[in-house]
Formats: C-alpha cells, structure tokens, sequence
C-alpha cells in the first residue's frame, strides 16, 4: 500500500498542513472591495455627481453647525510638524537676499532695550 503525498491546494496530502510558502490565507487582497462596496462607492458618486454642490450649499445655509461637523471629520486629527532652522544659514541666505535685490540690511537701533525677568 502506497501513500499518495502529491500537493493538494497547497496542502501535503499526507498530513493536511500547508506547505512551505503557502500561509493557506486565501480571500480578498488588501485594499479590493467587495461587488456591494463597489456598486456603493459608484452609486454614492452618481449621487455626489447630480446633487453634491447644492446639498452642501443646502447645509451650510440652513445647518452651519452640521457643515462645520462635516469639514472637521474630513481634516486631519493629528498633525505633527517639525521645523529645524539653522539662525546661521538663515541670516546668510537673508544676507544673499537683500543682496540680490539691491537692498542694504536693516541697521540696528542704537539703544538696545532688555527686559529683566526673575
């Protein structure tokens, strides 16, 4: 008697596990929607089409709130900004600046005020 251990599905015949470089994960890729979601996204866009400009124009006249809501959902929660400035490179570029347009730097003022703090 033989046993057959031939792939299967990507499975070994003999004992049913997948096998190397198979996970056995099938089903949608990421990011594919399903025929109902598509048929959604294509119907909501048809709509936006035909009615989307006066229903916004309808909300933020008669509900402002609600059109403020509206634009806050669609802004961004969190946002992270990080800004280095080099004073060096900044006064160099200003310098090359007033250059190139003919300009002379602003003089300092004579009597330099400086507030004490505790």
């Amino acid at each position: 008697m033989s046993i057959n251990t031939t792939e299967t599905d990507g499975r070994d015949a003999k004992s049913g596990r997948f096998l190397p470089g198979n996970s056995g994960f099938g089903g949608r890729p990421r990011g594919a929607r399903s025929k109902l979601g598509e048929a959604f996204i294509a119907d909501l866009h048809d709509v936006w089409e035909r009615h989307g400009i006066a229903a916004l124009e309808a909300t933020a006249k008669k509900k402002p709130a609600e059109f403020c809501r509206i634009i806050a959902s669609l802004l961004p929660q969190n946002v992270n900004l990080s800004v280095a400035l080099d004073a060096s490179d900044f006064a160099t570029r200003y310098q090359a600046a007033l250059a190139a347009l003919g300009n002379e730097p602003p003089r300092l003022a004579r009597s330099v005020k400086v507030i004490d703090h505790a």
